[in-house]
């Protein structure tokens, strides 16, 4: 999936903007609140009562740039990291289980609002890649295919100099009987019964750079 993702966007640049239009890139370092979301149904050979795993609500940070084909199409690159806590959702006795960060490497389409409005900038995007769950520890990480769009809006103060604001949505798939989470030498890794999806929700904004 990535190397095809690679190859379509490099034919994408191949390709260049049609003539008497300036190609436009733009890099927005980004800090966000993100909702974690959580795990129903995990089978915990440790403790029966753990059936539910929750990543707690916590900020984020990192860069999104976004590269001109068109005047109203870029090609998306994206990195996102959470810094957070992964919890045993055990009604009035929640667990703290370890730290945990998780990240998003995705690319994609940013589409640009169709009327001619310069400022500001509404916009679109959708894209695709992987998300990466790396707990604290010796837990080794769990890298998982996800999907990601978001709505946003851009005002630019300077002509290279403007803001960013954007709300995401990231849905990360989960295989039924999937083993994750496992501690080194201890066949005690948590599992999913079914197949599942971990959906979460983002509110960013930041500097946003154009050159």
């Amino acid at each position: 999936m990535f190397r095809k993702m690679l190859v379509v966007s490099t034919l994408l640049l191949l390709g260049g903007p049609s003539s008497g239009w300036a190609q436009r890139f733009e890099i927005a370092p980004l800090v966000g609140y993100r909702f974690g979301g959580q795990f129903s149904n995990i089978d915990d050979p440790t403790n029966s009562l753990v059936t539910n795993l929750k990543i707690d609500n916590s900020i984020s940070y990192g860069a999104v740039a976004d590269i001109g084909i068109t005047p109203k199409v870029f090609i998306e690159l994206l990195f996102e990291r959470q810094p957070t806590k992964l919890f045993a959702d055990i009604p009035n006795a929640p667990i703290d289980l370890f730290d945990l960060d998780v990240d998003y490497y995705h690319i994609g389409l940013r589409f640009e609002s169709p009327f001619q409005v310069k400022q500001p900038r509404g916009f679109l995007t959708v894209t695709g890649g992987a998300t990466n769950f790396i707990p604290a520890g010796d837990i080794p990480s769990e890298l998982k295919a996800s999907f990601g769009t978001s709505l946003g809006g851009e005002y630019f103060f300077q002509e290279h100099v403007g803001a960013i604001v954007l709300v995401r949505y990231v849905a990360t798939f989960f295989n039924s009987s999937d083993q994750f989470f496992c501690p080194p030498d201890i066949n005690q890794c948590l599992v999913l019964p079914s197949s599942t999806t971990l959906h979460q929700f983002e509110i960013s904004g930041g500097v946003s750079f154009a050159f």
